[in-house]
Parts: structure tokens; sequence; C-alpha cells
């Protein structure tokens, strides 16, 4: 699979070539909506790659038939063809999400084609029903809506059926802190205790858990008395395991 900018009547093109299911040669052209200028070619090129990234995310479901498979099945091939360009922890996260909404889907065998904006809005019913947060259908509510707008890009729907329901709404978060005296009293019942240092930090810093961890000694100044923040680890499940993940930001 390749891409290219090509010039046609002065307004510059990408152009992607690639195989379908026959072994055929196809090109499909994409509209920058730019002139042929120097400049704009330029930016042509780097609006290119992101062209074909994403254009290698969707064409594997313009083969035929592909609308008659189930939407489970559909839902797993899209998480697979998004994996290169997800983080591990976020592809790990997708991943357990992805799974429970398959499970649903393929029992009731609705294929892709014919799922209805009633069907996801009984989905959420069925979570609620088993005690499943709003928070939580409104995360699955963003993995579903992703995967029918590659879809509906390839062609393959006539609309995206998650735009046509309410979106799940998480209750407002109203966030807790400590007072000044409860921050005393915190620090004198951990005084003896091995990890005090790193309440007191995270307290004092309002650090999230992933970058109170991700401190290194390379990170703190002593000299202008400073600490930087660029190193993050996380804890996450992938493909049922427990692994840390570290990155730097």
């Amino acid at each position: 699979m390749q891409a290219r900018i090509i010039s046609k009547r002065n307004k510059l093109y990408i152009v992607i070539s690639y195989k379908d299911e026959f072994d055929n040669i196809k090109k499909k052209w994409f509209s920058t909506g730019l002139d042929d200028t120097k400049q704009n070619r330029k930016y042509a090129h780097s609006l290119q790659e992101e062209k074909l990234r994403e254009f290698e995310n969707t064409y594997k479901f313009m083969e035929r038939g592909s609308a008659d498979i189930l939407f489970a099945d559909f839902l797993e091939q899209w998480l697979d063809r998004a994996k290169t360009n997800l983080q591990v922890s976020t592809y790990a996260t997708y991943e357990g999400q992805i799974s429970q909404i398959a499970k649903y889907f393929r029992e009731r065998k609705i294929t892709l084609l014919d799922l209805q904006p009633f069907d996801i809005a009984n989905f959420y019913a069925y979570l609620q029903k088993q005690g499943k947060s709003s928070q939580l259908c409104e995360h699955y509510h963003v993995n579903i809506r992703k995967a029918l707008q590659t879809a509906l890009k390839a062609g393959l729907i006539p609309f995206n059926p998650a735009d046509r329901i309410d979106r799940p709404k998480s209750p407002k978060h109203i966030a807790k802190f400590y007072n000044r005296e409860q921050l005393e009293k915190l620090f004198s019942c951990i005084e003896n205790d091995d990890y005090a240092y790193i309440y007191k930090i995270t307290a004092y810093y309002g650090l999230r858990r992933s970058e109170m961890v991700g401190i290194k000694w390379s990170n703190v100044d002593f000299k202008n008395n400073m600490i930087t923040l660029n190193h993050t680890v996380v804890q996450t499940k992938f493909k049922g395991k427990s692994i840390i993940i570290a990155k730097e930001l």
C-alpha cells in the first residue's frame, strides 16, 4: 500500500494505491483542498502519512461482504487494526472493553449492517441492570462509536447508529480535598511509615499515582529545588496478565 501526492487542475490530491480481495490494484483519491504551490506541497506530504495510516485502518473492511459479519467480529477486527496506533496501556483498556461488548452482541447474533440505535441503547440498559456505572457505559460508547465511524468511512453502513442515541453521561464528579488540619493529622499518623515521603510528595504537589511512581533521581534537581515530571509508570492488564508499563511523556 502506497500513498503519493498528485496535482490535478492545480489542486493537490492524496492518492493511495492498494490491492483488493482479488489482488487487483485499486486507487483511492482524497482531496486536500490545497492549491498546488511549493508551500502547500510540503504540508500535503505531512497529511499524506496521516491519511495513509487512517486508510490502513479501514481498507480491510472494504472487502465485499464485510458488512455481513457479526458486529462483534467487526469490533475485534477494528481493535486489531487500531492496535499499532495505540499505547500498550490504552490498547489493554480497549481490549477489556471490546471483549465485553463483543460478548453481548455475539450472543444476539447482530450483524454490522443490521445494527440499530436501539440495539446499542438496549446494551447500555442491560449494563445498568447488571449494576454497571454510567461512567463505564460512557467508556463503552466511545469505543462503539469509534468502531462504527470506521465502518461508515469505509462505506459499509449508511450512518453511525451510535450518533442516533443519547450518549450515556457520568454523574458530575465533585472532588474532595484534605484541609491543612487534616493533612497535618495524616502526616502525624504516617510519620514512621516506610512510604511516608511518597504520601507527603503526593499531597504537596497533587501528583497522580503514575507520576509519583515514575519519578527518578534524574528528575530531581536539588540545586534549584525542582522536580521534573517526564516519566510515568502504570499497572494494567494485558491479555489476562498484570503488567507494568513505564513511558516517557
